[in-house]
């Protein structure tokens, strides 16, 4: 088994999508680490049962992070960047920063990001991707059925208009030695995070996956008022980097006012056109949106970057001063 490379699955609340696709890669001759956000021990039962077919599964929970994190030196140094697996609310972006971290820790060399509800056609697709990363940095399949696109995304689709698309962070593969960035813990945290990457990184986009269908307009206000403040993020970081990768942008107030004012024009259009085409979920949603971004300035939003810079110098050296300790016992036996 080449252990220079591995696959990280997230999973948070959702036993009954890993048992639908975590058994499509207990053949994969790599290892696999599922990675547990929940708050309950269902998922683990899960990986238990599927693991008992293959020696490449291994559950890693916030019991296994709590072991992990002992061995590391300046432990609380990692503290703006992760949180203890089983939190509540939302911390994929958390999550997403332990699993490199984890990555670095298990001497992978090359890493592949999978979302829980992902099915592969082609097992093949795995180690074709990782085989590009000798030319690329990140590599990101595409995502078909349902991708995981916003409330906001699938109305415009309800209405007719096509929302835009960059790579998605569902089926990731990349080199650990290129990271440079960590992730926000926002809606959005993967775009935001290659995004800030592309300048000085090869994105490749290669190969189609395929999504587990879902209901993307149920608690659809809830859930579009969540990610609307991501949404204006990764407009935000997207503008930047077409402006010639001027990141120091993202400090300017004044240059997320203008954003902040371009997104409440979208999303005025979508809710008159949601009107004409009397689509009437997407006129409330938009109703609620509008009224979200009355709260909305873009000191608070310079403010978050302003914070993101000061602590990147920290992160990437806090990657590069993890000893590789190998295959730690807790990875292990904690499935079996």
């Amino acid at each position: 088994m080449d252990r220079t490379k591995g696959i990280i699955i997230f999973t948070k609340n959702r036993p009954q999508k890993l048992s639908k696709t975590l058994p499509q890669i207990v053949n994969v001759d790599l290892p696999v680490i599922v990675l547990d956000d929940s708050g309950d021990s269902k998922s683990k039962q899960v990986v238990k049962s599927i693991s008992k077919r293959s020696e490449n599964i291994h559950y890693h929970g916030k019991i296994e992070q709590w072991m992990i994190l002992q061995k590391l030196e300046n432990t609380n140094a990692f503290g703006p960047f992760i949180k203890p697996l089983g939190s509540d609310g939302w911390t994929l972006g958390y999550a997403r920063n332990y699993a490199i971290i984890l990555g670095k820790i298990f001497g992978f060399e090359q890493v592949l990001f999978m979302d829980d509800d992902i099915i592969i056609e082609d097992i093949n697709i795995i180690f074709r991707m990782f085989d590009i990363l000798n030319n690329g940095d990140f590599v990101s399949a595409e995502i078909k059925g349902m991708p995981d696109l916003s409330v906001v995304d699938f109305v415009m689709q309800e209405i007719g208009l096509e929302p835009y698309r960059f790579m998605f962070g569902g089926f990731l593969a990349f080199s650990l030695g290129s990271v440079s960035e960590y992730f926000l813990n926002y809606y959005n945290e993967d775009w935001i995070w290659l995004f800030l990457h592309k300048p000085k990184a090869k994105l490749v986009k290669y190969g189609e996956v395929y999504q587990l269908p879902y209901d993307p307009f149920k608690n659809a206000v809830e859930k579009a008022l969540q990610q609307e403040f991501g949404e204006i993020l990764v407009e935000g970081v997207k503008k930047s980097i077409e402006n010639g990768n001027n990141t120091a942008l993202l400090l300017n107030k004044d240059f997320w006012n203008e954003v902040i004012k371009a997104r409440t024009s979208l999303i005025k259009c979508i809710k008159n056109l949601s009107h004409e085409n009397n689509f009437s979920t997407g006129g409330s949603i938009c109703k609620h949106l509008l009224n979200y971004h009355l709260k909305i300035n873009g000191e608070e939003i310079a403010n978050i970057f302003t914070i993101y810079f000061q602590r990147r110098k920290l992160w990437c050296h806090l990657l590069y001063s993890i000893d590789h300790i190998g295959r730690c016992a807790t990875w292990v036996s904690s499935t079996k």
